[in-house]
């Protein structure tokens, strides 16, 4: 399984809504999901990080980027 594919699973998001929560465009999100463009680390980074808080962080931090 990708860390693009856990993240969405630990958001619980589709591919918009989690391009959203990492402030990024959704057609960057599909190229770098599918490998069609290289990821970058700040990207990657901030999956790991998103991927070790806890549940109710995670929620948070999906609500809040969402609502705007």
């Amino acid at each position: 399984m990708s860390i693009f594919n856990e993240l969405e699973m630990a958001l619980r998001t589709d591919q918009s809504d989690t391009a959203k929560v990492l402030g990024i465009g959704k057609s960057s999100y599909s190229m770098y999901k599918t490998g069609s463009k290289k990821t970058p680390l700040y990207i990657r980074y901030s999956i790991e990080v998103i991927l070790m808080l806890s549940e109710e962080k995670k929620k948070e931090l999906r609500n809040k980027r969402l609502a705007k």
